[in-house]
């Protein structure tokens, strides 16, 4: 009787939970090797035990309710320490730069700032570095000239005149000045027959004949002779450096001349 009263028990409660479950959702029946682990469930509550296989499991219609949203982390110090959040850094200023003009009456000039050439004046260069600049003009020729210039943030631009001298010319010794003449000049030894001659050099009166004529410029000089009662004659001499040129000349009389010319003529009687 008692296994009669529990089985007439069972089929009852199985008979409810039958129609329980045909009214409502469906019915997913796990795996019988999966067993449901303790967890949280989709409302929130927990599962307390590990559910037995072949136990029906109801899987509800609605969708799961979504995970609040993660709380944003206040900062220790609230509204006043968002405040003090350091502000992003600005731009570095670029560092103060200076100018300066370099001028200078010598023509042909050139300009050198800190070792670097920068052409004839007037230079102007308006992005030095403040500090000291070594500034150089120079010439061949000429003493060159090296100023230091300060630019600084008081004084940032500066105009430099910076005029040069010509060199002394150096002091030569007699025999020196000897062998730089004799190599750039030559001289003339002139004579003619009959002596006496009046010679013109360049077009101009140098002596007369016999003659010596030193320190004559190197190359070609015309040379004419003069004498009374004689044919003026023309010639040239070219003259070498270092060296002794001789020119002598026989000048012809002019009579000799005026009777070659009247035998051209024939003889009227």
């Amino acid at each position: 009787m008692a296994l009669l009263v529990m089985g007439i028990a069972v089929g009852l409660v199985g008979g409810y939970w039958a129609g329980m479950n045909h009214v409502g959702a469906p019915v997913v029946t796990p795996p019988p090797a999966v067993a449901a682990t303790k967890g949280p469930a989709p409302d929130g509550s927990s599962i307390g035990a590990a559910i037995p296989p072949g136990t029906d499991v109801e899987v509800p219609k609605e969708n799961p309710i979504p995970a609040p949203p993660a709380p944003v982390a206040e900062h220790p110090g609230g509204a006043d320490a968002k405040s003090a959040t350091p502000a992003p850094a600005r731009d570095t200023p670029p560092a103060p730069v200076g100018r300066l003009t370099i001028r200078s009456a010598t023509a042909g000039a050139m300009v050198k700032v800190d070792g670097h050439s920068h052409g004839a004046p007037p230079v102007t260069l308006t992005d030095l570095t403040l500090g000291t600049h070594t500034v150089e003009v120079s010439k061949s020729g000429y003493i060159a000239r090296t100023e230091r210039i300060s630019l600084t943030a008081a004084t940032s631009a500066k105009t430099v005149t910076l005029d040069l001298q010509a060199e002394p010319s150096p002091v030569a010794t007699p025999a020196a000045a000897a062998r730089g003449a004799a190599t750039a000049t030559g001289s003339i030894f002139l004579d003619s027959r009959p002596s006496g001659a009046r010679v013109l050099l360049d077009s101009h009166d140098a002596g007369k004949t016999p003659l010596t004529l030193p320190a004559i410029k190197v190359g070609s000089h015309p040379l004419r002779f003069e004498l009374a009662g004689y044919k003026a004659l023309d010639t040239s001499v070219n003259v070498r450096a270092g060296q002794q040129e001789r020119v002598t000349v026989t000048l012809e009389q002019a009579l000799v001349q005026l009777l070659a010319s009247l035998q051209q003529f024939p003889n009227r009687q």
